[in-house]
């Protein structure tokens, strides 16, 4: 007599877990991974690796409208690149005073971080192209128009990759980041993912001329991602954070204690939003999503230094994470000549 409500019992208990374990198996890697995002990068992760496929970093030359003149970049083409397939374009920025190659050898490693990354599974193959955003070749003004308007449609037109924003990604480093600041937020339509890893300068625009329309960004950006060392003394990042919160705009703001103004957080920078924007749906490339991803406000914990704000559309704070003490930066003078700015 008491079989019945015992199967019964156990059935309630069963299911659910059974259910569970489905759609954690129906996860795609990436999406798993990221999780536990952002971190601090495993030893080796920027080192190249001799038992695994390696991608090629060209150099191209493209028209420039925006200078009326011939203007190079680099171009990173993952393991394996095939014209029958389409890739994700990433748009990455150097800082003041560098050059199109900082990121492959100038003491990025970007080519090392994404094969890495590709060989463990941690994303799907995207291209990564890196701009000359120096100010001696170009001015900052003229920047958005060059990228806009000449950069991405070679890109487009010479190379297997997709034209809608939801696989077009733009990010960089110290002056570089406003620089993706001013570009990526002014313009999504074209761009989904925007980074800034110890973002600051003169050159950038205003919260009120990035966030024109907060409820437009809280609807359209997939991934905003602060970077940034507690030892650095760049206010920027800090006045980003502040209105995005403020104004119920989903961010991530990961700040890495102990580091400066250096490589040693723009790499792990990068190997993060890698990951991030992947599973936000960067490298979707037509395989169904788990509704783990198609979740816009993912929460980040049991991280030390991290901010994440995630928002619904009408504005409802459904994350808050404060973990450590905020650093205060002061604004970098540039007559100091400070390299990498």
């Amino acid at each position: 007599m008491r079989l019945k409500p015992l199967m019964n019992e156990i059935g309630r208990k069963i299911v659910p877990a059974f259910f569970t374990l489905a759609v954690l198996l129906a996860m795609p890697v990436n999406s798993m991974a990221a999780q536990a995002l952002p971190t601090m990068p495993p030893t080796g992760y920027d080192q190249a690796r001799n038992n695994i496929p390696h991608g090629q970093v060209n150099s191209i030359t493209y028209q420039s409208s925006a200078t009326n003149s011939q203007r190079k970049a680099r171009i990173y083409l993952p393991p394996g690149y095939s014209t029958s397939k389409k890739y994700s374009v990433l748009y990455l920025l150097h800082g003041y005073g560098g050059s199109e190659g900082d990121w492959f050898t100038g003491g990025g490693a970007a080519n090392v971080i994404m094969d890495n990354l590709i060989a463990n599974g941690n994303i799907q193959p995207f291209i990564i192209v890196t701009p000359n955003a120096n100010t001696s070749s170009i001015s900052d003004s003229k920047l958005p128009d060059d990228i806009l308007n000449s950069l991405i449609p070679y890109i487009d037109s010479h190379y297997s990759v997709y034209t809608d924003r939801l696989h077009r990604a733009i990010a960089g480093l110290s002056y570089g980041g406003p620089q993706s600041y001013n570009i990526g937020c002014t313009n999504m339509n074209k761009f989904a993912y925007v980074g800034a890893f110890s973002g600051g300068g003169p050159v950038a625009y205003p919260t009120s001329k990035l966030f024109p329309n907060p409820a437009a960004t809280r609807q359209q950006m997939k991934l905003l991602f602060l970077c940034i060392g507690t030892n650095d003394n760049l206010s920027y990042s800090d006045g980003i954070a502040n209105f995005c919160k403020s104004n119920s705009i989903p961010y991530t703001y990961y700040q890495i204690p102990g580091r400066g103004h250096d490589w040693t957080v723009w790499k792990p920078s990068l190997w993060n939003f890698a990951q991030m924007a992947s599973a936000k749906g960067f490298t979707d490339y037509g395989t169904p999503r788990s509704a783990f991803t198609q979740i816009e406000g993912e929460s980040y914990d049991n991280q030390s230094e991290i901010q994440t704000e995630a928002f619904n559309e009408d504005g409802q704070n459904i994350g808050d994470i404060e973990n450590g003490d905020e650093a205060i930066y002061n604004d970098i003078d540039l007559s100091s000549g400070a390299a990498g700015f």
